[in-house]
């Protein structure tokens, strides 16, 4: 068995054990808006979920709680019903954003140095649009969170011919565990940049 899937096979077995009790915990938990929000050892100490940090744009930070694994989907909850779906980091999915968006054959992403098409639904207006996207492997990086982590990076370059949108995705990766620690990404043309630090919970 490899690393990764003992990993994840540990987040699919905690959240398997939740209560409706958690549930109703998370939903009035996870989501904190503090644009003065700090994740430290100690912040980490009193949460019982695993959790990420999201900025969109200059809005304040908030906090989503991971509630579900499968596949490989991580799924990250609010309180108010806001939904973020990722894979391997990467946002593939969302609900009750200012511009939602589902990525239509998610699976083609991997973290290696290669050239693929996504095809992405987009609403807000609706549309279906395709991607053509490069990743590539940028070199070790030291990134510091709650404490420091030897990561590496990635970069995506996006870009969508029919309406002239263009990018750079990026994605650092724990060394130790091959899972996203921090992301930087564009999932929608009309919406601002998101970015996401990720914080596990192992009990």
């Amino acid at each position: 068995m490899n690393k990764k899937f003992f990993l994840c096979a540990i987040f699919f077995s905690s959240c398997a054990q939740l209560t409706i009790q958690d549930y109703q915990n998370v939903a009035g938990l996870i989501f904190q808006e503090n644009e003065q929000l700090i994740i430290n050892s100690e912040y980490i100490e009193n949460r019982n979920f695993s959790f990420a940090k999201i900025n969109i744009g200059n809005k304040n930070s908030a906090i989503l709680s991971l509630v579900t694994i499968e596949n490989d989907i991580f799924t990250w909850i609010s309180a108010n019903g806001e939904k973020v779906i990722t894979r391997n980091g990467r946002i593939i999915e969302s609900y009750g954003l200012d511009y939602d968006f589902i990525t239509l054959n998610s699976i083609e992403f991997q973290f290696e140095p290669r050239s693929y098409e996504l095809i992405v639904q987009l609403e807000n207006p609706r549309a279906i649009i395709t991607q053509n996207n490069t990743i590539s492997f940028a070199g070790d990086e030291s990134l510091f969170l709650d404490k420091q982590y030897q990561t590496e990076l990635f970069i995506e370059n996006f870009l969508t011919s029919s309406i002239n949108w263009k990018g750079k995705n990026y994605f650092w990766i724990d060394k130790s565990t091959g899972l996203a620690l921090r992301t930087h990404q564009h999932v929608h043309p009309y919406e601002e940049s998101i970015e996401l630090e990720f914080y596990y919970i192992f009990r």
